[in-house]
């Protein structure tokens, strides 16, 4: 595998692990939810990505698309604002849909 191609897989990992810090701080039950990146786009590299995070009972889906990939990063403790923002807000909706389906994440 070409270095330029596992240090894009190894972002984006690392953009999967930085969301589940969010969640944690949160207070969610990480091991009821996923979160994916570019679902059905294909192997990247992709320039923006689609973030798809589900609540797995009941089954519960939000997405956040065109995330810039120069808003993930790698192998630093840097975490861009804007991702943060992202995150935080695609969590909370769907704490938001889990409430409401009266399973709370």
């Amino acid at each position: 595998m070409p270095k330029t191609q596992k240090l894009y897989e190894q972002v984006m990992h690392d953009a999967v692990d930085v969301l589940f810090v969010f969640a944690v701080r949160r207070g969610i039950d990480i091991s009821a939810i996923t979160a994916e990146f570019d679902v059905g786009l294909g192997p990247g590299p992709h320039a923006e990505h689609t973030l798809t995070l589900t609540a797995r009972n009941p089954k519960i889906s939000v997405t956040g698309p065109a995330i810039p990939h120069d808003w993930l990063c790698v192998g630093t403790s840097y975490i861009d604002v804007r991702l943060s923002k992202c995150i935080a807000a695609l969590l909370q909706e769907l704490e938001k849909k889990a409430e409401d389906a009266g399973r709370p994440i």
